[in-house]
């Protein structure tokens, strides 16, 4: 009798417990569907990954917060089929990983994603690069977020590929205080490869890295080809030394036109391209080889400015081959193992356990719904 008694309120507070946990996942999934712009029924197949996600072994992750995870990445512009493909399952991952909140591991993952343009399907591979830096430096997650937010869009205009942005973060991570400050730093270094005064290209000159035109060799050169070309427009076609008068002017001004566009720099191929980051840091730490440290820091400090001298010092410590030996170890990082290992303590253990029965809960509470809305609808 007692025990009866006592059977069945257990089970009505369960199944209590368990519809107010799927009422409140019906709300979260309606409101996915109001930020994404979506109806009800294109958002429905997230009921079944949050649900997968929230019994999955390896993930510390309760239903709730997968959802508030998706959401996340729905506001930050993701599609849905994103989202199902991957993403969602990267995002809780990389915060496991690195101990992240969702949040911040929402906004990495879709910043990565459109920046880099980085698949779904691809993001574990990307989850792991950027766990790489957190294992390689100083820096943590929220460090790497704000190098991210800083150099990213630069990094990936000029043809930085991501496992080299996350290599260069992890290589100058030494000369900064912050992920802000290095992000900053490596941008503003990438803008100033192209040389930005007349006595940057100098400095370039001087260590074999550039051998274009100065700005007022340019100029010079531009000002010739217009005073040339006005004195061919000038010159009468009826005259006796036209044609040889011409094509002395002619001559002078394709000279002058080759100038403008001759010339090399170092840190980019043939076509214009931007070198790998070992390709660059190899240049680098070449050139500056046989200088003094003070020599170092004023030629740093002029081909780049205050700004980017730093990134441009931490670049230079490296060889092409160290850093593609530092890639190499970065590459071998596993976000998974990362995540077993914070995981595999009792507290961990019991996080993964109350995440389970909260999906579970909510599983059983779900079966309930159609029947309570009917009773709900009946009396309003």
């Amino acid at each position: 009798g007692g025990a009866a008694v006592g059977a069945i309120a257990a089970l009505t507070v369960a199944v209590g417990s368990g519809v107010k946990a799927a009422m409140s996942m019906e709300q979260q999934i309606a409101d996915i569907a109001s930020v994404m712009g979506l109806a009800a029924d294109q958002t429905a197949p997230l009921k079944g990954l949050i649900q997968n996600l929230g019994i999955d072994p390896k993930l510390k992750v309760s239903a709730t917060e997968a959802a508030d995870a998706i959401e996340m990445l729905g506001r930050n512009g993701l599609r849905m089929d994103d989202i199902m493909d991957g993403a969602a399952r990267s995002t809780i991952l990389l915060a496991n990983a690195t101990n992240a909140d969702f949040g911040d591991a929402a906004d990495i993952a879709t910043d990565a994603m459109f920046l880099f343009n980085i698949q779904a399907a691809k993001m574990n591979d990307a989850v792991n690069g950027i766990a790489s830096v957190t294992t390689n430096s100083k820096f943590g997650i929220l460090d790497y977020k704000l190098a991210l937010a800083q150099a990213g869009g630069v990094a990936s205009v000029v043809g930085v590929e991501f496992d080299d942005f996350n290599t260069t973060i992890a290589a100058i991570a030494p000369y900064f205080a912050s992920g802000s400050d290095a992000g900053t730093s490596f941008k503003v270094f990438l803008q100033n490869l192209i040389p930005k005064s007349n006595e940057a290209m100098d400095a370039m000159r001087g260590l074999g890295l550039y051998t274009g035109l100065s700005k007022k060799e340019f100029q010079d050169a531009q000002e010739k080809i217009g005073k040339y070309g006005e004195q061919l427009a000038k010159l009468d076609p009826t005259s006796k030394n036209y044609a040889e008068r011409s094509a002395e002017l002619k001559d002078k001004i394709d000279i002058l036109r080759r100038s403008l566009v001759e010339g090399s720099n170092a840190f980019y191929d043939a076509d214009g391209n931007m070198k790998s980051m070992a390709e660059v840091s190899g240049i680098l730490n070449a050139a500056l080889s046989g200088l003094t440290e003070e020599q170092k820091s004023n030629t740093l400090s002029t081909i780049f400015g205050t700004d980017a001298m730093r990134a441009a010092a931490g670049m230079a410590g490296y060889t092409e081959e160290q850093f593609l030996a530092l890639k190499g170890t970065m590459g071998k990082v596993d976000a998974e193992e990362m995540a077993a290992t914070r995981m595999n303590t009792l507290a961990g253990a019991m996080e993964i356990l109350w995440g389970v029965i909260d999906t579970l809960k909510m599983q059983i509470g779900d079966a309930f719904l159609p029947l309570l809305r009917k009773l709900a609808e009946l009396f309003t």
